[in-house]
C-alpha cells in the first residue's frame, strides 16, 4: 500500500511539472516595430554638469524642436 501511495504522489508531482511547463510556454511574447524614439537627447552636457538639475530637467530634448504639427507629421 505504501509503494502504490509513493507512485501515486510521484506521478501526481510530475503531471503538476508538466502543466506548468506548458503554462509558461504560452507567456507573453515581444515584438520589436519600427519607431521613434523621442526619448533621446541631441546634445549631452558636460559629464562635470550632470549633478546640475538646469542641465539634467530638460531632457528629452526634443521637445525643444519638434511642435505638436511636427509630431503628427512623423506619424
Amino acid at each position: 500500500m505504501a509503494l502504490l501511495t509513493t507512485m501515486i504522489k510521484t506521478l501526481m508531482a510530475v503531471v503538476l511539472a508538466l502543466a506548468a511547463s506548458t503554462l509558461s510556454a504560452e507567456a507573453a511574447t515581444f515584438s520589436m516595430k519600427r519607431g521613434l524614439n523621442l526619448d533621446q537627447w541631441v546634445t549631452w552636457p558636460g559629464e562635470d554638469r550632470w549633478g546640475d538639475a538646469k542641465a539634467i530637467l530638460p531632457y528629452p530634448e526634443w521637445r525643444k524642436f519638434l511642435g505638436e504639427d511636427d509630431l503628427n507629421a512623423l506619424k
